[in-house]
């Protein structure tokens, strides 16, 4: 199996940890227990304790696990933890949900297409482009939807809060970076592929108060959502509400000073660097930032 970090949109594969020798799929392998229905994951140990600080200590320092290759997560959510074994094999975020065009979106992009063609074929000139120019926003609005739909804003904050407790190295600023490029930098989020009440709470319940990515929620909350999107606000946590309500206080007292959304560097803000070269520092380094991303989003 390939696990060599391939590249996951533009930026390339953000998981700097040194990859393992092939010959770990020979090594001895780790059975690992999810939730309460116990769902069993089959894994290679050596790669996994190489990623997660949690399992490397369990299965290093002479626990019972270590001896019965066996660890029990009943307070894990499997499907959260099936999408991290996705990252852990493919050192990929993208792949894992649906990535294909909506139906909706592919029969409007043919049928302008189709349509542009057509206004060609008989007339051509100044007509003709215009229908070109209005197949290529409809292909440019199905790839966004497309894109949004493979990385689920729930999901992602989901497995952020997994890979805190499991103290996966790499993993956390690799998934704020994906919430920055999709959720921040573009400018009309499609509301049916994120729940941002729930992905909030979810932050706030389970992450300790330092937390980057409770940091990052907040930020997005106060700047980037639409009015519309922050009503019912008796349903989100409290303690959100609160730390929302301060950043709001201090840039009335300060002055408004967002976050550059349109800088690709603004995201390292959030992140925590727990490996030696996150995905933006080597982009900065290759000469390769966000240009293809703002070319189609914003």
């Amino acid at each position: 199996m390939d696990v060599v970090p391939r590249s996951d949109a533009f930026l390339g594969a953000s998981n700097s940890i040194p990859n393992l020798p092939v010959n770990f799929l020979y090594g001895s392998r780790l059975i690992v227990f999810v939730g309460d229905d116990r769902q069993q994951f089959d894994l290679h140990k050596e790669l996994i304790c190489s990623r997660s600080l949690f399992f490397e200590a369990a299965c290093r320092n002479g626990f019972k696990e270590a001896a019965e290759g066996k660890v029990e997560l009943p307070e894990q959510e499997a499907p959260t933890f099936q999408y991290f074994v996705h990252w852990l094999y493919s050192s990929r975020l993208g792949g894992y949900h649906d990535t294909g065009f909506s139906a909706a979106a592919m029969k409007e992009y043919k049928e302008s297409t189709a349509l542009a063609e057509s206004t060609h074929n008989r007339h051509g000139g100044v007509e003709n482009q215009e229908n070109a120019v209005m197949a290529r926003r409809v292909e440019e609005k199905a790839i966004h939807t497309a894109t949004v739909r493979e990385y689920p804003f729930l999901q992602l904050v989901a497995l952020y809060v997994l890979a805190d407790s499991l103290q996966v190295r790499g993993l956390k600023d690799e998934i704020v970076t994906k919430l920055f490029e999709i959720y921040a930098m573009n400018k009309n989020v499609s509301k049916l592929y994120w729940d941002p009440v729930t992905a909030f709470n979810l932050a706030y319940e389970k992450l300790p108060d330092s937390s980057p990515l409770r940091e990052f929620l907040v930020a997005l909350h106060v700047y980037k959502m639409k009015a519309e999107s922050k009503a019912n606000r008796s349903m989100y946590n409290h303690e959100f509400l609160c730390d929302a309500l301060d950043e709001v206080l201090r840039n009335w007292k300060n002055g408004p000073k967002p976050p550059k959304w349109d800088d690709a560097f603004t995201v390292c803000a959030w992140h925590e660097h727990d490996v030696e070269k996150c995905s933006v520092v080597r982009a900065k380094e290759e000469g390769v930032l966000f240009e293809k991303w703002q070319k189609l989003f914003t």
